[in-house]
């Protein structure tokens, strides 16, 4: 009996320790940063997302949407429109090698219009080398501060009238990335199709585009506002070039052999210290016009700046923005100009907010509707519409609201 005992007692605690001892194929769960992620080796997967759910209210000046009705030949006045801006599921981690990391994104709402594709990003980075990181997939250019920065960091409810003229957003191609160890200096470079967020290739041309930044005091981590409250200045320049294919699938239909050129520049400045933040870009674009017709090079440049302030450390914020677009420096009077305020509540940072912003798009009396279709409602799926007869410079107003959660 005794015996027996001693042999049932030793089995327990074998078992014990082997339950208790850590195996290389666990699977282990972290959910201290919001989403789960799951890890057994070097195989990973991190669940995430987030959802944002707006209000916007537009006044355009000298607009007319109506075809048919009561309306017809009036100013539309105010209107209002509710929306789920983005629902977004994001699958990233890594597979087989510590080196070898994925990233998948897919959108859930607003699926029409601008944002028909549901596939936002689909990558996969080979991260051995620091200085020499390859990836390739659909992602954003490396091109704008601004744009390369997330729709959930933002500052504002959405990003500056520049953006859209200047920054293609989402490609498929390929790029070869370098981080210091220090992340002080960084590098991208890479080629695209061109055409825009998943269109196929449609011509010869491809897009080139190359980026390089310094923090010279300190990584400056992409996100807008000082909401985390940093002790020391960070500081942040960087320059940007790309030429090749126009972006957003904007070249002429039908071309196939040597489409026309676009070359673009992009100085990117932002600082951020204590209750303070600050950013602005300036940008310059050349389109040439030789396939079918020979027309003279479009020079447009454009830039924007803002500056925030947290009235109450990590929670309250206000913020102004001003923007302005010359599209053709051969045109007098086709500026288009942005001017907006901004309040921002940050409950768990960016990853619960409640922002508000309002402001106004000028337009100058040479710009034509059809050159800036909606420019002041962003991401909204309303249709363009015509501009009254007779009128020379007209200004719309907007004002937003939207709520955000992120995991």
């Amino acid at each position: 009996m005794l015996r027996r005992s001693i042999y049932l007692a030793g089995l327990a605690l074998i078992l014990m320790a082997t339950a208790s001892a850590p195996r290389a194929d666990e699977v282990k769960t972290d959910l201290s940063k919001g989403g789960p992620t799951f890890q057994s080796g070097d195989n990973s997967l991190t669940i995430g997302g987030f959802a944002q759910f707006r209000y916007t209210g537009d006044s355009r000046e000298q607009f007319d949407a109506d075809t048919a009705g009561s309306g017809v030949g009036g100013n539309d006045g105010y209107s209002q429109q509710f929306a789920v801006q983005r629902i977004r599921l994001i699958l990233s981690g890594g597979m087989f090698k510590p080196w070898l990391k994925y990233e998948f994104e897919w959108e859930f709402a607003n699926t029409t219009g601008t944002n028909d594709n549901k596939v936002k990003d689909a990558a996969i980075s080979v991260t051995k080398w620091n200085m020499a990181t390859i990836k390739m997939g659909q992602f954003k250019t490396p091109f704008s501060l601004e744009e390369i920065t997330s729709d959930t960091r933002l500052e504002f409810v959405d990003r500056s009238i520049t953006d859209a003229k200047y920054a293609p957003s989402r490609e498929q191609g390929f790029t070869l990335n370098g981080l210091t160890k220090d992340k002080k200096f960084g590098y991208n470079v890479g080629m695209f199709n061109g055409g825009g967020e998943a269109k196929p290739q449609d011509d010869q041309g491809l897009m080139y585009a190359g980026r390089a930044w310094w923090d010279p005091t300190g990584e400056y981590r992409l996100a807008e506002s000082a909401n985390d409250a940093p002790e020391k200045n960070i500081f942040h320049v960087g320059v940007a070039v790309r030429t090749g294919e126009t972006q957003r699938g904007t070249a002429t239909a039908g071309v196939f052999e040597n489409p026309n050129n676009e070359t673009a520049y992009n100085l990117e400045l932002a600082w951020r210290y204590h209750r303070l933040f600050a950013t602005g870009e300036y940008f310059l674009m050349a389109d040439e016009l030789q396939n079918p017709t020979v027309a003279p090079t479009v020079r447009s440049d454009g830039w924007h700046a803002q500056v925030g302030y947290m009235i109450t450390p990590k929670n309250l914020e206000v913020a102004l923005r001003y923007a302005e677009i010359d599209p053709d420096e051969d045109i007098v009077n086709d500026k288009v100009a942005e001017e907006r305020v901004a309040l921002g509540y940050y409950f768990i940072g960016h990853n619960l907010k409640v922002q508000v912003d309002g402001g106004r798009v000028s337009y100058g009396s040479a710009v034509s509707d059809p050159a800036y279709p909606g420019i002041a409602l962003r991401g909204l799926p309303i249709p363009t519409g015509t501009r009254l007869a007779g009128i020379q410079h007209y200004t719309d107003s907007q004002y937003r609201l939207q709520m955000q959660l992120r995991f």
